[in-house]
């Protein structure tokens, strides 16, 4: 390593004092390990590497990311809201059509219940010797 340069008078020109800064700094040499695209650390002070941490996006883009994130939960809402009203109307479909049916097999079972009493009265009347004589 290179001896500190002499300090540099304050009346030097400023392209010295640039040369004089210059010279202190570390020689950058790409290394045969490292990536041709990685990024060299920050200099003190800079703050932390892009990518490092967890990222704060600006007011503006959180409120749109925001926004959009709240679009897409309405947007599943109203599909969600679509697929419980088509299957509300099935069901509604499917009551009325079981409705149909137990009106329709309760007037079928009164027409086979009346058949039989019918039909037992009947015997009951050819079993009896003197059909409406008296007893």
């Amino acid at each position: 390593m290179p001896p500190p340069p002499p300090p540099v008078p304050a009346s030097a020109s400023p392209a010295s004092k640039l040369k004089a800064l210059l010279s202190f700094a570390p020689a950058r040499h790409a290394s045969p390990g490292r990536a041709g695209n990685a990024l060299p650390p920050p200099p003190p002070g800079m703050g932390p590497v892009p990518g490092s941490g967890p990222v704060e996006l600006p007011r503006g883009a959180t409120d749109d990311l925001q926004i959009k994130n709240l679009q897409h939960q309405m947007q599943l809402m109203q599909a969600q809201m679509q697929d419980y009203q088509t299957v509300k109307t099935q069901l509604l479909q499917e009551q009325r059509q079981a409705q149909e049916w137990r009106e329709k097999w309760n007037f079928q079972d009164l027409k086979l219940n009346l058949m039989v009493d019918m039909l037992v009265l009947r015997v009951l009347e050819l079993e009896q010797p003197g059909v409406g004589g008296p007893r």
